[in-house]
């Protein structure tokens, strides 16, 4: 993961954040060349909470 040679899956993410004690953001850093990656993150995380997701 520190060497950008490994994206773990979102449930690994949620489970090192857990295990850490922090939040996920916090532990990975968004960057431009994964803007896809972010707005699969947004209708994921709106899905969630229950709003509409066009």
């Amino acid at each position: 993961m520190e060497n950008n040679k490994y994206d773990p899956t979102l449930a690994l993410a949620f489970k090192l954040s857990i295990n850490l004690n922090t939040k996920v953001d916090k532990l990975f850093i968004f960057e431009e060349e994964t803007k896809w990656n972010y707005k699969s993150w947004i209708k994921w995380k709106k899905t969630l909470t229950g709003k509409m997701v066009s």
